[in-house]
């Protein structure tokens, strides 16, 4: 067993004191991390929670064991929760604002349609030239 795994048993157990060790020892790092990659204070404790509640999640399965610092394990589950809200607001901020001008898709298909039509009568006319 990992020295760390009491972090891991504390979240199991819910105790208190050595939870508030894991926010002071591990929380401001984390920050840092999440601060540099676009992210806020608030971000950061959003994401140091989630990652405590995955972990706990984890350690209960019958299978679970630390075999890393507990530092590195809860920076690496930090780490992906953050890529993972970088991903899904890079999803949400993308809109589609239409060209000026346009109503929408339908009269984007409608002129889309108009030209389509105005090429094979010009490609027929020209047949018609060389002919």
């Amino acid at each position: 067993m990992h020295p760390d795994a009491r972090y891991i048993q504390a979240l199991i157990e819910h105790n208190n004191p050595t939870i508030a060790e894991i926010y002071e020892r591990f929380s401001a790092s984390i920050a840092r991390f999440v601060r540099a990659n676009n992210g806020s204070v608030d971000d950061a404790r959003d994401v140091f929670q989630e990652a405590l509640i995955a972990v706990t999640r984890q350690a209960r399965r019958s299978d679970f064991m630390l075999t890393c610092p507990f530092e590195a394990y809860l920076y690496c589950v930090c780490r992906g929760k953050w890529l993972n809200e970088l991903k899904r607001r890079q999803r949400e901020m993308v809109t589609i604002q239409e060209a000026g001008g346009y109503a929408g898709m339908e009269q984007a298909e409608m002129l889309a349609g108009e030209t389509g039509r105005r090429k094979r009568a010009i490609t027929c006319f020209v047949i018609f030239l060389n002919n």
